[in-house]
């Protein structure tokens, strides 16, 4: 069957693509989740100083 290796190869491509792609996403939700955190620390940081 020698049609049947270009087709694995664009398969295991194609699966390569999304799982990249996939971990990208969630790679940039987490950072931004990231973000919002330090965010809130930082801001309820500030409130908890100003009380004192």
């Amino acid at each position: 069957m020698p049609g049947a290796l270009p087709a694995l190869n664009s398969i295991s491509e194609t699966w390569i693509n999304l799982l990249w792609s996939q971990r990208r996403v969630h790679w940039e939700i987490s950072t931004r989740i990231d973000d919002m955190l330090i965010a809130q620390l930082t801001s309820e940081t500030a409130v908890t100083e100003r009380k004192t």
